[in-house]
């Protein structure tokens, strides 16, 4: 059922809801895994089909004694050598990447041979009238051992019963008693065979199909884990160093005033210190639980209509105290009419971590917010006038295992892990983000988040 760009698929009374890339990227996984899975079978089967090929040959003395030569041509000419390549050639990659192919060519051939042997039997042999129990047995093993795709075996299946019928037709005088008799009920025996091969067909590839999708979901679930691994071990990796530092400095300050050891006016000296260390302290905790509500409940993306600038005007808002301070200019250069459909939160968790930080590197400077529409993308910059970073600062920027941070203009300290959660939700919704910098003119970061 489509809808859309969705597709339903049901597998054994499971409904899978996929998206259509999903859905045939899944469904050529399947055919790969259904084959691949089936190997051994496949040839085991090949080489039967070859057995009983040459095995056969000996009957065509007996039932056809008149044109066995021809029929042996046919054997040992036609089919035996084409079975044997089969089966050296299932042992490629090749054949895995092409084996629906593959598999009906093997087919055609092994049930064109039988078509052909019936057409140049003569009418008074054996095999005139009975070498169409060979297409019965060709049938049953490629619904049951060739793992051809349902649909296409069935039709290949119906293609030969046509087939048979049209050289019986031909070469076959329904006018002779019996003939029409004959004709009905080799049909109606192939066409069993083939309802027969259908079911079992399908019961074997729904089964296989129900194995794929349950080690699908297997594998997304161990990957859901590790994945949820990794955040533990970078949560506590921050609890236990980064987070550690803002609130050891808030406790060694307050120490030293309930001991008596600071005056009113050292405290006051120290006041702006603290007020960093409280202030890092809870933009890290508000990052925290922004990233880890995001990795563990797995929360949907609710977008809403949303106005760029006025979105910068809010994070404006909370962050003009600390500009002030430090005599930096806020600038949202947004068109007013800049209004799309994104999610908010994340949105404004960015922009907020990017002139924060611009904010913390920049003395009576600008920090400059604009917004472009590009191809599908929103493209936000953020720009500043301050210090710029250095090499070695820049090239550690997104990596958590060498994250750094430099003390800013005011001595703040921070962590590096406000950029690595920005980048890492960018990613998630199919964004990027990108930063160029120049010590002593300053830095400007650069994302793009998809409105799709």
């Amino acid at each position: 059922m489509l809808n859309g760009q969705l597709i339903c698929v049901k597998t054994e009374g499971i409904l899978y809801l996929l998206d259509l890339d999903r859905y045939h990227s899944d469904k050529a996984e399947f055919l790969r895994y259904y084959v691949s899975n089936s190997i051994q079978t496949i040839r085991q089967g090949i080489a039967l089909a070859a057995l009983l090929y040459c095995a056969f040959a000996v009957l065509d003395t007996y039932c056809a004694p008149e044109t066995y030569r021809q029929m042996w041509m046919i054997r040992f000419a036609l089919v035996v050598p084409s079975l044997t390549f089969f089966y050296w050639l299932s042992y490629s990659q090749f054949f895995l990447r092409f084996s629906q192919p593959m598999m009906t060519l093997l087919f055609s051939i092994t049930s064109a041979g039988i078509i052909i042997m019936i057409a140049v039997s003569h009418s008074n042999e054996i095999a005139y009238k009975n070498y169409y129990v060979g297409l019965i047995l060709v049938t049953i093993g490629q619904h049951a051992i060739v793992r051809l795709k349902t649909e296409l075996s069935t039709t290949l299946s119906f293609t030969v019963l046509a087939g048979y019928n049209v050289v019986v037709l031909v070469t076959h005088d329904l006018n002779i008693p019996g003939e029409l008799t004959y004709l009905v009920s080799s049909n109606f025996f192939l066409f069993s065979a083939i309802v027969l091969g259908f079911f079992g067909s399908k019961t074997t590839e729904e089964m296989f199909r129900r194995d794929f999708f349950q080690k699908q979901r297997l594998s997304a679930s161990h990957k859901e884990l590790d994945e949820l691994n990794g955040v533990k071990t970078k949560l506590l990796s921050i609890i236990s160093h980064d987070l550690r530092g803002p609130l050891a400095n808030t406790k060694a300050i307050l120490d030293l005033l309930r001991k008596g050891c600071m005056n009113e006016s050292e405290f006051r000296e120290r006041a702006d210190q603290l007020l960093g260390s409280v202030s890092s302290a809870g933009q890290m905790l508000d990052n925290l639980l922004a990233w880890s509500l995001f990795h563990v409940e797995k929360r949907n993306v609710v977008k809403q209509k949303v106005s760029l600038k006025e979105l910068t005007d809010n994070v404006f808002a909370l962050l003009k105290p600390h500009a002030d301070q430090k005599l930096v200019r806020l600038v949202n250069s947004i068109e007013p009419d800049s209004t799309i459909y994104i999610q908010s939160t994340l949105v404004e968790l960015v922009i907020r971590n990017l002139v924060a930080n611009a904010i913390k590197y920049t003395e009576d400077g600008k920090v400059e917010v604009s917004a472009t529409l590009e191809n599908a993308h929103a493209v936000v910059s953020v720009e500043d006038t301050g210090r710029g970073m250095s090499a070695e600062i820049a090239n550690n920027l997104f990596s958590w295992e060498k994250k750094t941070s430099s003390l800013g203009t005011k001595k703040e300290r921070g962590t590096g892990i406000g950029l690595l959660i920005c980048k890492e939700f960018l990613e998630k919704h199919q964004g990027s983000i990108q930063f160029k910098t120049e010590i002593g003119k300053g830095t400007t970061f650069t994302f793009k988040l998809g409105l799709n």
